[in-house]
């Protein structure tokens, strides 16, 4: 388990979801990729399960 777990929109539909990935991936950091369909019917109960403000891209630390 990494230490970050990065969520995600679609890479190829989401450029702010992309930035944040290909950030990462360059950076070295390891971490977790959870992605969701935005497209999906339950993407705004998702998003913000994850995020109070229902944005996506969006990371948390893991949980010790």
């Amino acid at each position: 388990m990494a230490e970050f777990t990065l969520y995600l929109g679609n890479k190829a539909y989401s450029s702010w979801s992309l930035r944040g990935w290909m950030a990462c991936k360059l950076a070295g950091i390891a971490f977790d990729e959870m992605v969701h369909d935005m497209g999906a019917a339950d993407w705004p109960q998702w998003v913000r399960s994850i995020s109070p403000s229902a944005k996506c891209r969006c990371s948390s630390t893991a949980r010790a």
